[in-house]
């Protein structure tokens, strides 16, 4: 069994929700795959992300407000 990552929480940058949306990205492509990365896209819109499409299309280089937060569930807080 895979351990997950733990977070310290960053306010405006890790937030804990109760679970963990699908990647946007990788749903069209009809995998389901977690994107915690809730974030402003190079496209415009804000999308939720794998680390793998956040990093490919995100408008800005770090999370914060109006960039993009990094949701984790409670069981991923140290």
């Amino acid at each position: 069994m895979a351990t997950e990552e733990k977070y310290h929480l960053i306010p405006h940058e890790i937030i804990v929700v109760s679970s963990i949306p699908s990647c946007n990205f990788c749903s069209t492509e009809g995998k389901t795959v977690p994107g915690p990365y809730d974030f402003a896209t190079v496209m415009g819109p804000w999308a939720n992300g794998c680390e793998a499409h956040w990093l490919r299309y995100r408008a800005a280089d770090s999370l914060g407000t109006g960039k993009g937060q990094l949701w984790v569930t409670k069981d991923q807080v140290l």
